[in-house]
């Protein structure tokens, strides 16, 4: 405290007991004073216990006193005000000194009316404190000398009491305060604590500007306070340290607890609803050996019913009735950490890691791996120690990690675990969800109260603080509770009674009787209590901001919104001009219990707890539309730090202006708000460690609404959805399902779509695999999607792509200069790459969130379709995936491979969708490929099988039966369409034969499991073919519960080929080769129908059912139409025209129509009703028999594939194709569509490893995608055969098998122009330097042609027939005196410029050619065939002067595949199949060193121009980089990351990179050459088959297999250690120490070489080639071809 010389003002209190106030009253009147103005402003309120006199609102007796816009009316008012209290203060005062006199009234009583507010906050902070008095108390007591002497001075009465209008020191105020300073003060404080300090008086009061003395106390006060407090406050906090504890899941477990104590005050009744749930956690709090399993049980009601208060009470009664048990309780959303589902099931994993004794360092951090580790704990629940888990409000969690999705839930409880969940039913769909995810568990209404029990309620509340209502007033009550008596009603009707006073009449209109009504009474009531404008600003920010609002940010919006500052400070002058903190916290506190504190984006923020009154609140605050564009661009401004650091400016009105004096209206202050960066700069060198990097993640999450809400669009564009910083930064903080969350949230809000924000989101959404992947590539995609839109009509796009390629360039190696990668658009939603096979199978989840694929690269895949993110890769299989099936609730994925031809040894393997954790093994499979059916209510999954092997063993001997169904085929002949009584009666007796022959309630053994996935369960297969055990096929029936064989079914005597279940789960059809088909009862599981075509018919191989399950589709010999209650044929269905086998069947959803896709890719169309053909689409290709078609949700349209790399759509009204979607590469293998809620889509799967997602929703706008995928019609339409930059580098030139040539810009990639040519790809061109390089030949594929090609204009000058057959590689020697063509009929001819003939070879046996300097040629035969020449085993050296083979180089066992020359031509390096590299020393043509170390054939090679440098690429999918420059040859590097044999390489950037690529994959690897480090993978969506570089220009053109030809910057990434390269040169050393030899002229150097070895390795004659030793390898090698050197066939 500070005590000095003033002992201050001295109220009387505004709340007086009754007895005192009528003891004052009657002395009062007993000395003949007047009572009237004590009566006129104190009444009595009876409604508090015990009664008080209350102080009257001074505005309710003097309208005018809070009305400064009457000035005369508001002057006199306030007048009044001060001589009525002057009147009372004197009359209380004179009372309460009578009454203490005559002992009538006790001290403290009577002091209450003498003493001042410091005097009364020094009672109770310091006098009345009994523990830690000298560490939380401190006194201050200065004395003024020579103050009393000069009480005429105007500052005296601010330091000294003086009386009212005298200048007269108040000694009763003087006395009081002696006491209190220097008498209780000393006896209270020790001396350590209390500091005195004295002064002398001035003429000036304290003047610390003027008096020497004055400064240095007000300076050394300053400093003893200052380290006084500190220290304290250290104290204090390292004795809190000491004795709270800091244990996080202790505080939270004591709030949740604090929380249902509070909760539980005034329960009452409820009996009706507490009951089943007693019911429910007795029977589990009941210690149990047996394996009984069990579900949650569900709580459900309307907002405001009291779910949480039934929630509380059941938490209390069960700790006291069952304190044996664990008991784990949270109310969500009401702490920090409660309202995000990760941090819930950590925190409870965290609470039974401790109650169980478990280790708490394995809880995992992932979510999935937390989901899958929370359900394992719950399972291992020891039953001696029951666990009662309750989790209330579902509803209030955050909705990400898909939390109402309720996956996360448990569906498996042991008989001692329970859990009670509770939501709202309609919020975020929490009801729907949970009963998808638990259908058969208990579900218990909330439902409002009964009258009395709510009305003993809101008694009991009003008791708690010592009030009550009048009769009248409860009166009120009960007529309002009668027409709505839900709990959170009665809490806000007490809230208004509590405040009513006995003097009130109230009435009905005093109390609303809706929730929503009695909200805004609340509000009205904060209004009024705390200022409209102030109440209503901040509950708007509140309610308009999506996630809740930080109380710093609250304060620090309030403090820049000029309306609420105008309205607080209009009668006076702030010293710093933001909203005083108190002012919230008053209108907190009104309101505490409505509100509730989360965590979101690593702050805590304030939200609503109801929903009534977001609702309320956004109508009453929110309802215009200007406001809410007002609101939300502060918010935005704020977020944007737009006034940090700076000052805001703001207007003065005019009566301010007048008032305080001031010069102008215009006024500007700085409001104190933070800076908003998109990453917080953190100290020291912590900035440098990506894991500390601390992202403005409420920025990031809350600046694209508010700028959409404000209709800144603009704005939105230039700072968000335009930025590139903006989106990478978004993208590395959150995810790729946050960043493009914010886009979808832009166009559902926008009232007019977005032409560049849609462009955007299409292209981040196309690429959101790739993207999230590696950030980068966000760089590379948007410039890769959008350049070409980029324009003067797009500026704020044509600004990201700068921004995008700027930041590409200094951080991508490789970055396109064009639009050339997959074009978003409307019907391309996503392209999902990860698999490194043929993608095979695909499955959707039922509410179109997830996808699964399986591939034959053995793995099963699950994505999230939003976002195209992949969340989990499913390894366990050991063969091709494909067989796909999800549960109806979403939970678990189904996958196995047997139904692929060779397929047999994987398992069904059971996985968690959410988590991807393996579940379970389905054990017993043991032959056939009937596909997986599983029961809508996610009990069983089935599948038709022969029983052989170890299945055969689990199962009871099979009972013989009478006869088999073929037997009976011959003894019976049935009439096509009628049966008569005979034929029915046999067909009876024969189904009552057949369900006599099935074992029902046998023990089945369980298949021994052990541990080896790979075996296969009918390995054991039986010898004894004259068994009729040989011939068992039944259908197995899996619990998916425990993965063990429930039931099987047995009946079929042939392979059983297809199964379907109906939506009820009740029955299931199987068809089989045995030529029937089978209705079993799935409570039975028996036979209950055979169903048989009446002449005996074929297979019944294809089954759908009709949407009412009451009609079957079946394919035998005939396409029949089946009533499943009868069996009988409605329908025979036939195409008239065109017969062949059904691959699949759909029935409309509507049960109209039926559409057949054939193995032969058409697509056939049948009325239901009639059973007549209508009309059929033929597909192209009759060989690929994958045809799929699926209906639309309206009918209107079919989705199908026929057989090719297209989509197709079927407008079932026209009967024609209206549309074709194309985009994949090769053949699309799998097909599936989404109908259910929300946007339709399609999902393709295909063999060139690529997943699309397709957008169904408008399918009556679309045209035709012939020419859109590809960009228009730029691009090649088919594989690009040859790409090759121009000498002069200015343009590229690319040949198709489409019949195109292209030439391009180099600069800029623009298409120049096409040339179509009649006779096939053109193909290479080889530019003359006798033309200048503007002319030149080529030889068109298969065609025994030469073409004279005018370059720079890109047209055929001549075109000469060639004398033999095609050219198939062509190469020109440096001077260009020769030319060397290799033809189809493997012809050798050496020509002189002219093409004059010096040499011809018939079975030369050369593929490729390398030309030397020295006018010396190599050549290899590159086949994968048996070569019994042996020439797939030498290099063959050619001298071009007379064609002759002057020498033939030995050294491979197996065939070599790539070769490779230096640049200073001395060695030649070879890689083959025998898995080594030979490095020749082309001076002697002897072996100079070997590269070992693949292990498989090396494909690929490559070297370095600078150095003696080679890198390799192999069969066992890696790279490796060998130093050659001695003959060691020494491995520097394998480079691992391709899942696929590397076909080409190339170095990069004068060797700074290395490129890699696979024809089986659809990237590029960049490697750094230096550190041996993959720097960046270049998603190409297809796969690169061909490509040039320029080296000079730092180009790098690539074409893929959809035709597309990208044209990529090579960037010198700068944050890469420079690498030193040496070049290659006479008289010097490389960087890996080959000395280099000298000479005037490296290609005459080379002729002499060669000619001087092979004189002496004697070969004049080519038949005597031999040279080199032979050497074996075990590793791999990646090949790349000189695009100068070396041309290949």
């Amino acid at each position: 405290t500070f005590l000095g010389q003033k002992y201050g003002y001295r109220p009387f209190p505004p709340k007086i007991l009754a007895t005192i106030f009528d003891k004052v009253i009657q002395l009062l009147k007993e000395h003949g004073k007047s009572t009237e103005t004590l009566d006129q402003w104190f009444l009595l309120d009876e409604n508090a216990s015990p009664s008080y006199y209350n102080l009257q609102p001074i505005s309710s007796i003097l309208k005018y006193y809070i009305d400064p816009s009457q000035a005369e009316l508001h002057k006199a008012d306030k007048a009044k005000w001060w001589d009525a209290f002057n009147e009372m203060q004197v009359l209380f005062r004179y009372a309460a000194k009578r009454l203490l006199e005559k002992q009538q009234l006790d001290k403290e009583d009577a002091m209450k009316f003498l003493i001042s507010v410091t005097h009364e906050e020094v009672i109770n902070g310091i006098l009345n404190v009994s523990k830690d008095i000298d560490h939380h108390c401190i006194g201050f007591v200065r004395k003024i000398s020579n103050l009393q002497g000069d009480l005429s001075n105007k500052k005296a009465p601010s330091f000294i009491d003086v009386e009212w209008g005298k200048a007269e020191v108040d000694s009763e105020a003087q006395d009081l305060l002696a006491e209190l300073r220097d008498v209780k003060l000393r006896e209270k404080l020790p001396a350590s604590r209390l500091f005195e300090s004295s002064i002398d008086w001035s003429e000036g009061g304290v003047d610390p500007e003027n008096i020497e003395a004055h400064s240095k106390y007000i300076d050394e006060f300053c400093h003893h306070f200052y380290t006084t407090m500190v220290g304290m406050i250290d104290e204090g906090v390292a004795k809190s340290l000491q004795s709270t504890s800091t244990d996080n899941l202790y505080q939270e477990v004591l709030s949740h607890l604090h929380f249902c104590v509070k909760q539980c005050k005034s329960f009452h009744g409820r009996r009706d609803i507490l009951q089943p749930i007693e019911d429910y956690i007795k029977c589990s709090s009941q210690p149990s050996d047996d394996h009984q399993e069990q579900l949650p049980l569900i709580i459900h009601g309307v907002s405001g019913s009291g779910k949480t208060s039934v929630m509380a009470k059941c938490t209390q009664w069960a700790s006291q009735s069952f304190p044996e048990c664990n008991i784990i309780v949270r109310f969500l959303g009401t702490t920090p950490n409660s309202s995000s589902i990760s941090k819930v099931i950590f925190s409870v994993c965290q609470q039974l890691c401790r109650l169980y004794g478990k280790d708490e360092s394995q809880i995992p951090e992932g979510y999935s791996q937390l989901v899958a580790y929370f359900s394992m704990q719950l399972l291992n629940i020891p039953a001696d120690k029951p666990l009662i888990l309750l989790l209330d409000s579902l509803d209030q969690l955050l909705p990400v990690d898909g939390a109402h999705r309720m996956q996360w839930i448990p569906n498996r409880l042991p008989a001692h675990v329970a859990i009670v969940l509770s939501t709202l039913p309609d919020e975020y769909d929490c009801l729907a969800a949970l009963k998808q995810v638990l259908p058969s568990a208990t579900y218990v209404e909330v439902t409002p109260l009964p009258l009395d029990v709510g009305m003993q309620i809101i008694d009991d509340w009003l008791s708690s603080i010592s009030r009550t209502v009048s009769q009248q007033q409860r009166q009120v009550i009960t007529t309002a509770a009668k027409e709505c008596s839900l709990p959170l009603y009665l809490k806000l009707a007490f809230d208004q009674a509590r405040r009513w006073y006995s003097y009130h009449t109230i009435s009905s209109a005093d109390l609303p009787t809706t929730i929503p009504t009695i909200i805004s009474l609340l509000f009205d009531k904060l209004e009024r209590q705390h200022g409209k404008m102030l109440v209503a600003r901040a509950l708007s920010y509140i309610t308009a901001s999506p996630s809740g609002v930080a109380e710093s940010e609250l304060e620090d919006l309030l403090s820049c919104d000029d309306v609420v500052l105008q309205d607080v400070y209009q009668y006076w002058l702030p010293p710093v001009r933001r909203i005083p903190p108190l002012l919230w916290t008053r209108i907190r506190s009104e309101i505490d219990e409505y509100l509730v504190e989360r965590e979101t984006d690593n702050n805590r923020v304030i939200y609503w707890y109801h929903r009534q009154f977001i609702e309320v609140a956004r109508a009453r605050y929110l309802g215009n539309d200007d406001i809410v564009q007002e609101i939300h661009s502060l918010c935005a401004d704020y977020y944007l730090g737009k006034w940090a650091n700076q000052e805001k400016p703001f207007q003065y009105t005019s009566k301010q202006v007048g008032m305080f004096k001031l010069d102008s209206e215009d006024g500007k202050a700085d409001r104190k708000v933070p800076s908003q960066p998109l990453i917080f700069e953190l100290e020291g060198d912590a900035q440098y460690h990506s894991n500390q990097i601390r992202y403005n993640l409420r920025k990031m999450n809350e600046l694209p609404y508010h700028l959409i809400k404000s209709g800144r669009i603009d704005e939105s564009k230039e700072y968000v959805y335009c930025s590139f910083d903006w989106l990478l930064t978004k993208l590395k903080a959150t995810s790729i399902q946050g960043l493009l969350a914010d886009f979808t949230m832009a166009l559902e809000q926008l009232p007019e779509e977005d032409d560049e924000i849609k462009l955007i989101y299409q292209a981040i959404r196309l690429s959101a695999s790739t993207v999230a992947t590696d950030p980068r590539n966000l760089a590379v995609e948007l410039v890769g999607q959008l350049s070409d839109q980029a324009s003067n009509d797009y500026p704020y796009l044509a600004k990201l792509i700068q921004q995008a390629a700027d930041y590409g360039a200094n951080n991508y190696p490789l970055m396109p200069i064009r639009s050339c990668l997959n074009a978003s658009g409307e019907t391309l939603l996503a392209t999902l790459e990860s698999h490194t096979e043929k993608v095979t199978a695909l499955a959707i989840s039922h509410n179109g969130l997830f996808l699964v694929s399986g591939s034959e690269d053995n793995t099963v895949k699950v994505w999230n379709i939003a976002s195209g993110n992949l969340m989990h890769t499913l390894t366990g299989h050991h063969e091709y995936v494909y067989g796909l099936k999800i549960t109806a609730d979403d939970r678990m994925i189904v996958s196995y491979t047997y139904i692929w031809e060779y397929g047999h040894k994987s398992p069904i393997i059971v996985w968690n969708l959410e988590s991807g954790d393996r579940l379970m093994t389905l054990r017993g499979h043991t032959k056939g490929d009937c596909p997986i059916a599983l029961t809508n209510n996610c009990k069983y999954a089935l599948s038709g099988c022969r029983v052989m092997g170890r299945l055969r063993k689990c199962l009871p001997p099979r009972k013989k039966s009478a006869k088999s169904d073929d037997e009976d085929e011959d003894e019976e002949e049935d009439d096509d369409d009628d049966d008569n009584s005979d034929t029915e009666r046999k067909r009876r007796a024969k189904e009552k034969s057949v369900d006599e022959n099935v074992i029902h309630g046998v023990v089945i053994h369980d298949i021994e499991d052990d541990g080896d996935d790979s075996a296969d369960d009918g390995e054991e297969v039986d010898s004894d073919d004259d068994d009729e055990n040989c011939n068992w096929y039944a259908v197995l029936v899996w619990s998916l519960e425990n993965g063990k064989i429930h039931r099987y079914m047995d009946g079929h005597t042939k392979e059983i080929c297809s199964i379907t279940v109906d939506s009820k789960s009740t029955f299931a059809v199987t068809g089989s080769r045995d030529k029937t088909a089978r209705v079993w009862d799935l409570n039975t599981f028996s036979c209950i129908r055979v169903i048989k075509e009446s002449n005996g018919g074929c297979p019944l191989l294809d089954l759908a059912l009709s949407p009412d399950d009451r009609k079957i589709f079946i394919e035998g010999l005939w396409l029949g139409l089946y009533d499943i209650e009868s069996g009988q044929r409605i329908h025979k269905m036939e195409d008239p025209e065109y017969s062949s086998s059904v691959y699949m069947t759909e029935i409309s959803p509507d049960g109209s129509l039926i559409a057949t896709s054939t193995v032969g890719n058409d697509v056939k169309f049948f009325d239901v009703a009639s059973g007549d053909f209508l009309f059929r689409i033929n597909g192209d290709d009759r060989n690929y028999r994958l045809g799929m078609a699926y209906f639309t949700e309206d009918c209107k349209y079919v989705i199908a594939s026929l057989g090719d790399n297209k989509l197709s759509i079927i407008d079932v009204e026209k009967r024609a194709i209206c549309s074709e979607f194309k985009g994949h590469t090769d053949k699309i293998h799998d097909l599936k569509i989404f109908r259910g809620r929300g946007k339709p889509f399609a999902v393709t799967a295909s063999s060139d490893e690529t997943i699309k997602v397709w957008n169904l929703s408008d399918l009556n706008s679309l045209k035709s995608q012939d020419d859109d995928d590809n960009g228009g019609t730029e691009y090649h339409t088919d594989y690009v055969t040859s790409v090759q930059v121009t000498h002069d580098q200015r343009y590229y030139i690319t040949s198709s098998k489409d019949g195109t040539t292209k030439k391009w810009d180099l600069s800029t990639g623009k298409l120049i122009k096409t040339l179509k040519v009649k006779h096939g790809p053109l193909g290479h061109i080889y530019e003359t330097k006798s033309s200048q390089y503007k002319r030149g030949y080529a030889f068109p594929s298969g065609k025994t042609l030469r073409f004279v090609v005018d370059v720079e204009n890109l047209e055929i000058i001549d075109t000469i027939r060639m004398p033999f057959r095609a050219v198939d590689c062509c190469d020109i020697s440096e001077d260009e005196r020769y030319i060397v063509t290799l033809s189809s009929d493997r012809t050798l001819t050496v020509y002189t410029s002219n093409f004059d003939t010096i040499a011809q070879h018939k079975h030369a046996y050369a593929t490729d050619i390398v030309f030397l300097k020295s006018n010396y040629f190599l050549t290899i035969f590159r086949v994968q065939m048996y070569d019994r020449s042996g020439s797939n085993k030498v290099i063959k050296v050619w001298q071009a002067s007379n064609g002759e083979c002057i020498a033939k180089l030995s050294g491979h066992e197996k065939n070599i595949w790539c070769i490779d020359v230096t640049e200073d031509e001395k060695y030649a390096v070879t890689g083959a199949w025998d898995k080594t590299l030979i490095v020749w020393e082309l001076s002697t043509f002897e072996i100079y060193g070997k590269m070992i170390g693949h292990t498989d054939t090396v494909k690929s090679l490559k070297l370095s121009k600078t150095q003696y440098l080679a890198a390799s690429g192999a069969s066992d999918n890696t790279v490796r980089l060998w130093d050659f420059s001695t003959r060691q040859c020494q491995l520097l590097y394998t480079l691992e990351g391709h899942t696929s044999t590397i076909n080409r390489l190339a170095f990069l950037m004068h060797d700074r990179y290395l490129m890699s690529i696979s024809w089986e994959e659809n990237q590029i690897k960049v490697w750094d050459v230096k550190q041996g480090q993959l720097i960046a993978d270049f998603f190409t969506h297809a796969k690169v088959n061909n490509f040039a570089i320029c080296e000079d220009k730092n180009m790098l053109i690539a074409s893929t297999a959809d035709g597309r030809v990208m044209p990529l910057r090579i960037n010198n990434l700068q944050y890469l250690q420079s690498q030193q390269v040496n070049t290659v040169q006479s008289g010097g050393n490389n960087q890996y120490g080959q000395p280099q030899q000298g000479g005037s002229n490296p290609a005459q150097q080379q002729q002499h070489a060669v000619q001087q070895a092979a004189t002496q390795q004697g070969y004049q004659n080519p038949a005597n080639a031999h040279a080199g030793q032979h050497l074996s390898a075990h590793h791999t090698a990646v090949e790349v071809q000189s695009l100068n050197a070396t041309s290949t066939c």
